[in-house]
């Protein structure tokens, strides 16, 4: 059974239609200019970003629960780390649907440079 949600769902699909609809203007221009390697340069670099936000908001989210592990560790009257809540309930849901939602303003700030048009 898939661990796939609708919101999981509805998040690709927004990413997919983010890329899709950039590398559609990215050919508009390269049809416009004639310029070789500009659609390709501009695809990844807007690639490149993505990802790289995507690894410093993951990083983020690493340091957070450790700073949470350290500090539970350091309390006495905690017997042991409960991290359960992370993986499933309503928490795990709302931090999944916050994630998906920050994917696509990622997505979507990263891919916002191949809209605009080439200067002349």
């Amino acid at each position: 059974m898939s661990s796939l949600t609708w919101v999981d769902a509805l998040a690709f699909t927004a990413i997919a239609v983010i890329i899709i609809s950039a590398l559609r203007n990215l050919g508009i221009q390269f049809k416009q200019r004639k310029l070789q390697l500009y659609r390709l340069a501009m695809f990844s670099n807007s690639l490149n970003r993505m990802i790289l936000n995507n690894v410093r908001i993951i990083i983020f989210i690493l340091i957070l629960i450790g700073m949470a592990m350290f500090v539970g560790i350091q309390d006495p009257t905690y017997e042991t780390i409960d991290l359960e809540f992370l993986n499933e309930g309503v928490i795990a849901d709302i931090f999944a649907a916050l994630y998906s939602l920050l994917t696509v303003i990622i997505t979507f700030r990263a891919f916002r440079f191949c809209r605009k048009e080439l200067a002349e």
